[in-house]
This record gives C-alpha cells, structure tokens and sequence, in this order.
C-alpha cells in the first residue's frame, strides 16, 4: 500500500523511519518539497521512490491522478503526511481536496497545523499569517470546516502538541488525523 508525503520535514520523517526501524512498503513511497536542498537530501536517505520539488497541491493533484503505483487509474494511496508544512499556506481548500482526490475511501490525511494564538484576530478566515514568525496559523473550526467540505472525517485532534522551537520558545500545534468518507 502506497504512501505519499508533502513538506518541509521529509528528511525528519526519513529519519523517524530509520530510527523506529519501520519496514514501510518500500518502492512506494513519494514525497515533495519546494526546496531543491531539501529534496536533494532526502533522495540521499533512500527512503522514497520519488521524491520531487514541487508544491504540495500540485504534488497531490498528480498523485490523484497517476494512482498508487504511478499508472494512469483512480487514486488509491492509503495515507498524505504533511508535518510543519501548513505554516507555509493560508488558504488550505485546495490543498484538503487534492489530498482527498489522492486518497483511497478510509485512507488518512495526516498533518499538524499551528494554532492561532488566543486572541488574536483571522478576520473571519480561519487563518492568519502570524507577524512575529511570518508563518500561517490555522483555526480548528477552520479545518474542521474544510474536512466537512472534502469528504473526510475527523478522526483524532492532538491538543497541546509542541511543533517546534523557535529562539527556545516552544510553538504549539495540533496535530490532526482525518479518515475519507466511503462515499458509497
């Protein structure tokens, strides 16, 4: 069964891998990222069958339709993992339907997103570009509105969940595990 990863961290889920000793369907898992440094990185772990610089909405659309195994076909990955990726994207709706197109019905999409501080205002959005890092945050009523919309579940919501560090400083998140609909 196929998997395919988009964002920042694919060297740091190689990495899991190789600690955790995982044996994960080898040959098929993908993965992308916009920086040609990183994607050169993480080719060098061996740990994907492709890996690509590219968007990861335009990274999901193509996987939607080129299927699992690389054929042309109907998509039938089983999971989209996308860890600290989101706080380079405002708006998600794009990002959420291509994922769910990239998806078997009951496979898993994956990922963290920052929360919006406390009380600060998105303008009604459901997310912000944060001045301080310069990086997006993400309403939970937000998510939950754009999974309701692209045919997925919410499965599990990590509450209180440290993403990173910035300047010692820990920066929270959630951590978000949806399931697609069986749409028969």
């Amino acid at each position: 069964a196929p998997e395919t990863t988009n964002g920042a961290p694919l060297s740091l889920y190689s990495t899991a891998v190789d600690e955790v000793g995982m044996d994960i369907y080898p040959g098929f898992i993908k993965g992308c990222d916009v920086s040609v440094e990183m994607v050169r990185l993480t080719a060098l772990r061996g740990y994907y069958s492709e890996v690509l610089c590219a968007d990861c909405t335009e990274f999901l659309e193509a996987a939607a339709v080129y299927g699992p195994c690389g054929g042309i076909g109907p998509a039938g990955h089983d999971l989209v993992l996308s860890a600290d990726t989101f706080i380079y994207v405002g708006a998600l709706r794009d990002t959420f339907e291509a994922a769910s197109r990239a998806l078997r019905p009951g496979g898993l999409f994956v990922f963290t997103a920052e929360e919006i501080p406390g009380n600060a205002d998105d303008g009604g959005k459901g997310f912000m570009l944060r001045r301080d890092s310069g990086r997006y945050a993400h309403s939970e009523g937000y998510i939950r509105q754009l999974a309701g919309g692209s045919s997925f579940d919410i499965a599990v919501v990590s509450e209180g969940f440290v993403l990173r560090r910035e300047e010692g400083c820990p920066i929270d998140g959630k951590i978000y595990i949806l399931q697609k609909r069986n749409l028969f």
